[in-house]
């Protein structure tokens, strides 16, 4: 090291109020306080710094990929299925809890497979 001493920045740590089920529950919501890591910290900065542009476009990309995920997922369940069943059963694993869209997706998937 060059005669100069090393110095740490000292970044103030938030902390996050963060949703979680305890073991066995199913409806009930627990919130538990927990100090942030240093990646959730650079991650916040980044995303901090993101234009509303770039937080829609992250947010876009990032739904294409958890859709993707869901098809490939009921692929290999439910084998070579019709695309337009796969676009329901997809709708339902990403609207299952909400009682009224699982209906209004139970429907068309009914439509769909007579």
């Amino acid at each position: 090291m060059s005669g100069r001493s090393a110095e740490l920045a000292v970044v103030p740590r938030r902390t996050a109020v963060i949703p979680f089920l305890k073991a066995g529950q199913t409806d009930m919501i627990v919130w538990m306080e927990t100090e942030n890591s240093l990646v959730e910290d650079a991650y916040r900065a980044a995303v901090d710094a993101m234009t509303p542009a770039q937080k829609f476009a992250r947010m876009h990309a990032f739904l294409h990929w958890v859709r993707d995920l869901y098809a490939r997922q009921l692929r290999e369940e439910l084998g070579d299925i019709p695309d337009e069943r796969l676009k329901w059963e997809v709708c339902l694993r990403l609207y299952c809890g909400d009682r009224r869209a699982r209906e209004l997706i139970e429907g068309k998937l009914r439509d769909v497979q007579s």
